[in-house]
């Protein structure tokens, strides 16, 4: 029993430890500023895709597509309708 509870003291102080370190990344630049500079150096540079500011929109061009599609059918079945006559 005795080492559970070593195990969860452990555990809950490295999830309080990283949530710590994380918390530069989550504050506003006002709150920021105001913490110590050792804290707020190691703070994490978040991506476009983190940041909200990345969006990928892709689309296929369904014309084209049944354009070519079409002309291929033609292509395989002309020669085969004269044959058949």
């Amino acid at each position: 029993m005795k080492s559970l509870k070593a195990r969860a003291l452990v555990y809950g102080l490295v999830i309080l430890l990283g949530l710590l370190a994380a918390l530069p990344n989550l504050l506003p630049a006002q709150a920021v500023a105001k913490l110590p500079a050792w804290y707020t150096s190691t703070t994490i540079s978040l991506g476009l895709d983190l940041q909200g500011g990345s969006h990928l929109l892709l689309a296929a061009d369904t014309a084209e597509l049944f354009d070519a599609e079409t002309r291929a059918i033609a292509e395989e079945l002309g020669p085969k309708l004269v044959a058949a006559g």
